[in-house]
């Protein structure tokens, strides 16, 4: 997997999970500010998630280090889809 692949990934599963919550929001009133956390902290996961794949440039087993940045991405993604239920 090549960093433009990584970025892209994690900008559309980041995007997709912020439509998510946009559209549960919108199917319960009384969670808008729930949902304004989550949404904050899917774009902190996505600043910090870019950083460490910039930084991955001088790693030196890049494949294992951008795997472990995917699956990462991931199990935070599941977090952030928890807070919704």
């Amino acid at each position: 997997m090549n960093i433009r692949t990584l970025k892209k990934i994690i900008n559309e599963k980041i995007s997709f999970l912020i439509e998510d919550v946009y559209v549960w929001q919108l199917m319960n009133d009384d969670k808008m500010e729930k949902g304004e956390e989550i949404i904050d902290k899917a774009i902190d996961l996505f600043d910090e998630l870019i950083e460490k794949v910039n930084a991955g440039k001088k790693a030196e087993n890049k494949k294992e280090y951008f795997r472990g940045i995917h699956r990462s991405l991931d199990e935070q993604l599941g977090k952030l889809k928890a807070m919704m239920e």
